[in-house]
């Protein structure tokens, strides 16, 4: 794996979801990569990140920052498996370009960038939330708990296919489908691929992405079932399942998201400037 692809998947592990896509594709619009290999770098770039998961459903669902980390591990691994598949059978290219640009347009330019970014990403969440609720309010989702005998949590993860943010909903402590939770968030959901849609390089397809994605995620349900004895001691963490330790929305914590992701673009900028 050349080294600024590897920064690229180290960068999309722990940051977010579209943050990888979304890096290869403005290496792609520089000329630093080709267009094979940004396809076949976005199909491994790509995960929810340490802190989604032990926050929003690791303390939320389960009381416990250890389900995090197993979700974590395993949707790292499935992604690890498809990296040495992808590079050992196949080759990506990196150009070496220079670039030279004013630092204030760096500036200005990581501003418009990271603004739009989060425009796209808040729309599309609020979107599907919407959805969501009106899909909720109709009744839909009773009919088909209903006619397939599904229950509250098997619905929740029937929701998060579509928006993630759904595991959140889960109730208890439910580790019979830890697997199934880590598929979903390999996966990541109908939202989160409308956001790389809508933030990808106009030269970027996703076709490959969207192909090896289901795959990925039946590995990340694989490596959940092999690592969850060894990691969750079930007996010990339903005690402090009882109530929620975080709240998803929250205000304060998204503020400092967005100015996270400011100063992310500038010094990004700043660093290709140099």
């Amino acid at each position: 794996m050349p080294e600024s692809i590897f920064v690229v998947f180290l960068i999309s592990t722990f940051a977010g979801y579209p943050v990888g896509i979304k890096t290869l594709s403005e290496m792609l619009d520089r000329g630093e990569i080709d267009t094979s290999t940004a396809e076949k770098a976005a199909c491994f770039c790509y995960c929810g990140g340490p802190a989604f998961y032990s926050g929003a459903i690791g303390l939320t669902v389960f009381g416990s920052a250890k389900v995090g980390t197993l979700i974590f591990l395993s949707v790292l691994l499935s992604n690890l498996v498809i990296a040495f598949i992808t590079c050992r059978f196949s080759e990506l290219a990196v150009k070496k370009t220079i670039h030279i640009h004013k630092k204030d347009s760096f500036l200005v330019g990581g501003i418009t960038s990271a603004g739009k970014s989060m425009g796209v990403i808040c729309m599309t969440v609020i979107f599907f939330s919407a959805v969501m609720a009106v899909l909720k309010a109709s009744g839909i989702f009773g009919i088909i708990r209903h006619f397939f005998g599904f229950s509250y949590n098997e619905s929740a993860l029937l929701s998060a296919f579509f928006e993630i943010t759904s595991l959140s909903e889960l109730q208890g402590s439910p580790y019979r489908i830890l697997p199934i939770i880590c598929a979903a968030c390999s996966f990541g959901g109908i939202c989160i691929i409308m956001q790389l849609f809508a933030l990808k390089s106009d030269k970027l397809s996703l076709f490959r992405f969207i192909k090896l994605r289901p795959f990925a995620a039946l590995l990340s349900a694989l490596f959940c079932k092999i690592l969850q004895p060894h990691l969750i001691n079930e007996a010990v963490t339903a005690v402090s399942c009882s109530y929620n330790f975080v709240k998803v929305n929250n205000l304060s914590a998204s503020l400092c998201l967005i100015l996270m992701i400011f100063l992310l673009n500038y010094k990004k900028g700043l660093v290709f400037s140099d």
